[in-house]
């Protein structure tokens, strides 16, 4: 493994909480762990939750040891103290997820797809649920779970329509093996 990076907010790392506990969200977690931010990764399913606690391995990563320090948890009540919640559910499941955790902010979406019968993009149904009151941010690119939680170098864009939202998503997730750029289209 990679030296862990301190990469600090406000001279600390951030209480961060992944929603989705797929390949891509758990890959996101240990990135955003390694960079020293508090991070607990939500699954749906409490079966799943308590194996991935157990194992410290997510099926859909062979091989890639989940670190100690990440939280694992079913439980929504972990977004109470979130500074920033990252969406990495399926796409068929985020509008219920996103409308469960509609008080919470900022949000970044890293959720992959169009939404079947809207035809909204991920943003949108978040936007949708959320209100449209919270700064969003799509974090997008060239990049492969299983590539990311091996920690081969990877380039994205963090787009918001707030330069300072895609900023912050940049600091959060940068380091010497992932790169993040800022824009703002989103689309």
């Amino acid at each position: 493994p990679l030296p862990r990076q301190r990469t600090e907010i406000g001279g600390r790392g951030m209480n961060i909480v992944v929603l989705g506990s797929g390949g891509w969200g758990t890959a996101l977690a240990m990135l955003l762990e390694q960079n020293r931010h508090t991070v607990t990764l939500w699954s749906h399913d409490p079966q799943k939750a308590e194996q991935l606690k157990l194992k410290r391995e997510n099926p859909l990563l062979p091989g890639v040891q989940l670190p100690v320090e990440l939280q694992i948890t079913n439980d929504l009540n972990c977004l109470r103290n979130a500074e920033l919640v990252v969406f990495a559910p399926p796409s068929f499941a985020l509008r219920a997820v996103a409308k469960e955790a509609a008080p919470y902010l900022p949000l970044l979406s890293v959720t992959k797809g169009i939404e079947r019968g809207t035809h909204l993009r991920m943003s949108q149904v978040i936007a949708q649920e959320t209100g449209g009151e919270h700064p969003i941010a799509v974090l997008s690119g060239p990049s492969h779970a299983e590539e990311v939680a091996r920690a081969m170098p990877t380039g994205v864009v963090a787009a918001s329509n707030r330069a300072e939202t895609a900023e912050l998503v940049q600091r959060v997730f940068t380091n010497e093996r992932f790169r993040v750029y800022t824009h703002d289209d989103m689309v």
